[in-house]
């Protein structure tokens, strides 16, 4: 009886985390809208914007607001293109660098060579003592 309670216990639990999951989604999906409907129309950027701005409250619009209006100042193509010919060639991946690095390039480009060292190291065989 005690396991079939526990069991209960925990399906109810992971059902309550997979609501909570699509009720974060739902959010992250009306503040997206919700921007793009104020004139940020760069998706990919809105959607890095506003995961970065997402807590435990929710999605902070006052943040993600602020931070696209500074975001929109700087020369996205531009960077973007100095990153493409520093071999980092993920558009996608590069953009949200960027928004999580607040725009510095010299923060991105860490970000990124760490993220390229870990895949490739991830991908080199494991050497046993």
């Amino acid at each position: 009886a005690a396991e079939a309670a526990e069991a209960a216990e925990a399906a109810e639990a992971a059902e309550a985390v997979q609501a909570a999951t699509r009720d974060a989604s739902a959010l992250k999906e009306v503040a997206a809208a919700e921007l793009a409907a104020m004139g940020f129309e760069d998706a990919e950027l809105v959607r890095g914007v506003v995961d970065k701005n997402t807590g435990a409250e929710g999605v902070n619009l006052e943040r993600c607001v602020t931070a696209l209006t500074a975001l929109s100042e700087v020369e996205w193509d531009t960077m973007l293109d100095d990153l493409a010919e520093m071999g980092f060639d993920d558009r996608a991946l590069n953009k949200k660098m960027l928004v999580m690095s607040d725009g510095s390039i010299n923060k991105t480009v860490k970000q990124l060579v760490n993220t390229k060292e870990t895949k490739e190291a991830a991908k080199q065989p494991m050497e046993l003592d």
